[in-house]
C-alpha cells in the first residue's frame, strides 16, 4: 500500500483526494511506511482523510503526524478502501482499491489478504460517496 501512495505524485484543486478506509492498523515498520506516504501527501496538499476501525489505529496515525482532523474512527467499519483523485502513475485519474487488504504486517507478509485496482471515474465516484457518508457519520472506535 506504501508502493501504491508512492505513485501519487501530485495533488491539485479538484484532484486532491487521497482517503483511505483501514480496518486494522497496527504499529509495525509496514503501516509506518503507509503513514509516512500519507505524511508525504499532506505536504504536497492533497486531501489526506483516514477512517479507521479501532482506537489502536488512530492512536498510531495521531502519534506518527496525520492530524487528527484528518482522522475518524468508526467502530461498525470493516472497508478497506484507497480512493485517489489525484496525479496517479503519470495520469490525472480517479481510482480506486478495495479488498481485504488490513494496513499491517500480518497483511503484508503472512496473510493472503488482496487489493483490486479500479480506475474508473463513475465507480471511483461511487466510493467518493460512501466515504463521505463515512466521515460525516462516524461511529464510536471499536
Amino acid at each position: 500500500m506504501a508502493d501504491v501512495l508512492g505513485n501519487v505524485s501530485d495533488c491539485a484543486e479538484g484532484n486532491d483526494r487521497v482517503w483511505v478506509e483501514a480496518s486494522l492498523l497496527d504499529s509495525s515498520s509496514y503501516s509506518s511506511g503507509v503513514i509516512a506516504q500519507l505524511n508525504r501527501l499532506e505536504s504536497l496538499g492533497c486531501d489526506v482523510k483516514v477512517v479507521v476501525q479501532k482506537g489502536a489505529g488512530r492512536d498510531t496515525l495521531l502519534a506518527k503526524g496525520i492530524a487528527s482532523s484528518d482522522v475518524r474512527c468508526d467502530g461498525y467499519s470493516h472497508n478497506k478502501v484507497i480512493v485517489l483523485d489525484a496525479k496517479y502513475a503519470g495520469q490525472w485519474r480517479k481510482a480506486v482499491f478495495v479488498g481485504s487488504y488490513n494496513l499491517t504486517e500480518n497483511s503484508a507478509t503472512r496473510a493472503n489478504d488482496a487489493m483490486l485496482r479500479v480506475i474508473n471515474g463513475w465507480v471511483t465516484n461511487r466510493y467518493i460517496e460512501q466515504f463521505r457518508q463515512l466521515w460525516a457519520n462516524p461511529r464510536a472506535c471499536d
